[in-house]
């Protein structure tokens, strides 16, 4: 690593340090600034609410849960004979978002017959906007469309909460497996990906065909018991 005036090798030790004694992203800015992280070398901290890097950040920091006030709206699944969970959600910003559990069976792959849901998270707008179009292809992109919003680090342990809520009161009774993949937007897959890493400490990640993505692989993850 090259150092600068800006960030030297005493700002990385201090940062590294953080890190390993397992402080949040709240914590680390907190203390050192967000000035100063702005000059870290790799662009993988957050600057002016954007973060740079995000996969290298994720990997990085340690990210605690938020409690967060949540309206739910459960629905029957159209095709399978179960439910469908509708987490909202606002942000500090005042922002509000849609973090889904969609409910079905797989027919292929390596948890046929099982209780699965397909996890999907976009804002309350796009979410209505899209419940109303019929296109699949315009539905899809709609729904998938970026804000721009730069509130990553508040969502992100706010998804946190809702996962682990809803895995404690919903998903643990059913013994259910969790699916991430039916996207085309990889940023957005690696998003949820650490969305359920961070959530439990005993996640089994299994990467396998799936009947919700045109047979293209997904990932699938278990929870187990504690």
């Amino acid at each position: 690593m090259k150092f600068t005036s800006n960030w030297t090798k005493q700002d990385n030790d201090k940062y590294r340090s953080l890190i390993k004694e397992r402080k949040s992203i709240d914590d680390i800015i907190s203390i050192m600034g967000s000035e100063k992280l702005k000059y870290k070398p790799n662009g993988s901290y957050c600057y002016g609410g954007v973060l740079k890097n995000f996969g290298e950040f994720l990997n990085e920091i340690t990210y605690t849960e938020k409690w967060t006030e949540i309206s739910l709206n459960i629905k029957k699944s159209k095709h399978f004979k179960g439910d469908n969970y509708e987490f909202y959600f606002k942000t500090d910003k005042g922002n509000e978002y849609g973090f889904e559990f969609v409910y079905y069976i797989e027919t292929v792959g390596p948890f046929v017959g099982y209780n699965l849901y397909n996890l999907s998270f976009t804002t309350k707008k796009q979410k209505e906007i899209s419940d109303e179009i019929k296109n699949d292809t315009i539905k899809t992109n709609i729904y998938e469309l970026i804000t721009g919003r730069n509130e990553t680090h508040d969502i992100f342990r706010r998804l946190i909460y809702l996962f682990r809520h809803f895995h404690t009161y919903y998903g643990k009774r059913q013994n259910s497996v969790y699916v991430i993949g039916d996207t085309s937007n990889s940023k957005k897959i690696d998003y949820y990906r650490d969305s359920v890493k961070s959530s439990f400490d005993n996640v089994i990640e299994t990467k396998g065909e799936s009947s919700i993505n045109l047979g293209k692989e997904v990932y699938y993850y278990e929870i187990l018991s504690e």
